[in-house]
């Protein structure tokens, strides 16, 4: 959850917490406890979308970090036959030019240039070798840039999921919070005898105020 989600949904959940200390108060069967059986089933929801949400960042969190590591392992083959193709120019001319490389690509650049190299090296893979790069290298190149692709797709699709996650936890609270507003009316109507029933009611659907530190300026 984002701190505007959290707000609103710790709200919910004490409206929720405020029904269940005075449900022996509230008449049965009644719109007004048809309306908080409502919420708290909704604040239910909230709770299952959230805990899903969390697990979805803590798995991608690990995808990240094993989509970096797949993108170093590639980065520095590609680097190291572009290194080599340059120390060979001069004996191979524009041999070079097949293998330019810049280590500020983005993925798909990167595994296009990978597959690439894997490609054209194939036509000088025994000069590459005798000067010095392993026998293996265009094996380790492209089981690197297989391993890059699925993490890529993986990362992706773990992006997905966590949108339409949030998406689907903004629709929840959304509801909740309409349920949560009807019930106000008739709280303060039904209780007006109980001043801290209305209290503890608006104390518990009170959300908290987020306080953003605006930006310091930069020195003129």
């Amino acid at each position: 959850m984002n701190d505007v989600q959290r707000v609103r949904s710790e709200s919910i959940g004490r409206c929720v917490q405020w029904f269940l200390d005075m449900v022996g108060s509230i008449i049965v069967p009644s719109v007004l406890h048809t309306k908080f059986t409502a919420l708290q089933t909704a604040h239910n929801n909230i709770l299952d979308i959230a805990g899903q949400l969390a697990a979805e960042q803590s798995t991608a969190s690990q995808e990240y970090s094993g989509k970096g590591g797949d993108r170093e392992t590639v980065r520095n083959l590609v680097a190291a036959i572009s290194k080599m193709a340059f120390a060979m120019s001069g004996d191979f001319p524009d041999i070079d030019v097949l293998f330019k490389f810049r280590r500020n690509m983005n993925d798909q650049d990167l595994l296009a240039t990978a597959r690439a190299f894997a490609t054209n090296a194939a036509a000088h893979a025994a000069d590459f070798i005798a000067w010095g790069l392993p026998a293996t290298f265009i094996a380790d190149l492209t089981a690197a840039a297989d391993e890059f692709e699925a993490s890529i797709n993986t990362t992706s699709s773990a992006v997905d999921g966590r949108v339409s996650l949030n998406a689907q936890l903004n629709a929840a609270i959304s509801e909740a919070s309409k349920i949560k507003r009807s019930i106000g009316t008739m709280v303060t109507t039904q209780f007006v005898a109980n001043i801290g029933a209305i209290a503890s009611w608006i104390s518990a659907s009170h959300v908290e105020a987020l306080h953003i530190t605006p930006a310091t300026p930069p020195t003129p």
